[in-house]
């Protein structure tokens, strides 16, 4: 969460619970100017987290 502003924002805390883990994925598509067999990342994927606000 961000607070954007002229002003001095207030202190904000937020407690949560993580519910779930989402694991993620490799997208694959063709590229024709890669060698046949080279793959390149893009963009690495990241853990994903399902959270409660408590």
């Amino acid at each position: 969460m961000a607070l954007y502003g002229v002003k001095e924002p207030p202190k904000v805390t937020w407690y949560h619970r993580v519910t779930k883990r989402a694991k993620y994925w490799t997208v694959r598509r063709l590229n024709r100017n890669l060698a046949p067999g080279e793959e390149k990342v893009v963009m690495p994927g990241q853990e994903g987290l399902i959270v409660k606000s408590l």
